[in-house]
């Protein structure tokens, strides 16, 4: 909620905001568990890997914005999360991490959905 619109590093920083208690590991269940939550109601979509919707200074004019269902990750929230897991860096073991840092920016961008259907992505 605190992070509607926003990279998922503010996703994962704002689990650690709320909850403070939590060590690293409880902090990346919460966050995927939150992802595939907000999956699951439609509150969010993910970029399809490789998708051409990404303005760049080598891709200026890519074939996709955000907005067209050609570029939207179609998997199931569970394989989506699971994609997710499988790249999180095994080494990692806090938020400040440099790796977790990259994977931040590696994995697909996520694509914030409000109540009107209207989508937001940073």
């Amino acid at each position: 909620k605190d992070s509607f619109g926003l990279s998922l590093s503010a996703l994962f920083s704002s689990v650690g905001g709320n909850y403070p208690e939590l060590n690293f590991y409880q902090h990346k269940e919460i966050f995927f568990a939150a992802v595939e939550k907000a999956l699951e109601e439609g509150r969010i979509l993910f970029v399809a890997p490789g998708g051409d919707c990404y303005v760049s200074p080598d891709n200026p004019n890519p074939n996709f914005s955000i907005e067209n269902a050609e570029a939207h990750w179609n998997d199931s929230p569970g394989k989506i999360v699971s994609y997710l897991r499988e790249r999180w860096p095994k080494e990692a073991t806090d938020e400040n991490d440099d790796d977790l840092n990259m994977y931040f920016y590696e994995i697909p961008s996520v694509i914030w959905v409000d109540e009107s259907g209207n989508y937001f992505a940073s």
